[in-house]
């Protein structure tokens, strides 16, 4: 005869739970004790709500574009000791601190664009130009990897958030776009993301203004350039192809510029 005893269904039953969590293995009892464990473990005792949001968009620009794009790039394969070298000439003013020289010298070997962002000072921008292939994309990531680990250490650094500009369009303004491209890639609320991009905490990574449509181009440069304006507070890095960038006829306002 099978056996009809009723068993308890709350003694050690264990759940896994998946997400950021520090024990994924919680035991739910009969008593309001067990219950308050299962959703302490969703909460830190230092974390705040903006610490969280930063968190998890640190995370969304790793996954995505280091652990995605970079590492997967590079694996296998030696990143070349590029050689880099200013390029006062590319730029329409330059930051008063550093001195207009033209030069065809490279940098010292093995630095780093971490190097070079940092010298530049806060409130950076920063032109990295390259001929196709040369590394420009694999520069600007390397740059963020070094980025995303001062986020990490230091909660009032600026995020780095890297975004590509083929998307771009005349009818919106920069800040808009990095605006909407928030919301579309990065799931940030719609509300929310006007205010990270106009709060100065986002540093911004822009890839691609060759891939902007050739008409666009210009266009997208006076962009940036009305936004720098606007937000004086936020470093910006971009990338562009020599060529295509030459062919403009406008240029970048206060970018400290170097070529591949």
């Amino acid at each position: 005869m099978a056996d009809k005893r009723k068993s308890n269904p709350s003694t050690n039953k264990s759940i896994s739970i998946n997400g950021d969590v520090r024990d994924s293995n919680v035991f739910i009892g009969d008593n309001n004790t067990f219950i308050q464990k299962f959703f302490n473990v969703f909460k830190s005792d230092s974390e705040t709500l903006e610490q969280h949001n930063r968190r998890i968009l640190l995370n969304h620009v790793e996954n995505a574009w280091i652990k995605g794009v970079l590492d997967a790039s590079l694996h296998g394969a030696a990143l070349l000791d590029l050689g880099i070298k200013p390029d006062p000439e590319a730029v329409t003013q330059y930051p008063w601190a550093i001195q207009k020289e033209s030069t065809k010298e490279t940098l010292p070997a093995g630095t780093s664009m971490l190097e070079i962002f940092d010298s530049i000072g806060m409130g950076r921008s920063l032109l990295i130009l390259g001929a196709p292939g040369s590394g420009k994309t694999t520069m600007l990531l390397e740059l963020a990897r070094g980025l995303i680990g001062r986020a990490r250490e230091d909660v009032t650094y600026p995020i780095p958030m890297v975004f590509n500009l083929a998307s771009w369009t005349e009818n919106i303004t920069l800040a808009d776009w990095l605006a909407q491209e928030l919301n579309n890639l990065y799931s940030v609320p719609r509300k929310t993301a006007p205010d990270w991009v106009k709060s100065n905490k986002l540093l911004l990574l822009l890839d691609g203004l060759d891939e902007v449509r050739q008409d666009s181009r210009a266009k997208c440069v006076e962009a940036i350039n009305e936004f720098r304006k606007q937000n004086g507070l936020t470093s910006l890095a971009v990338c562009s192809r020599s060529q295509d960038y030459a062919d403009l006829k406008v240029n970048f306002n206060r970018f400290c510029p170097f070529t591949l």
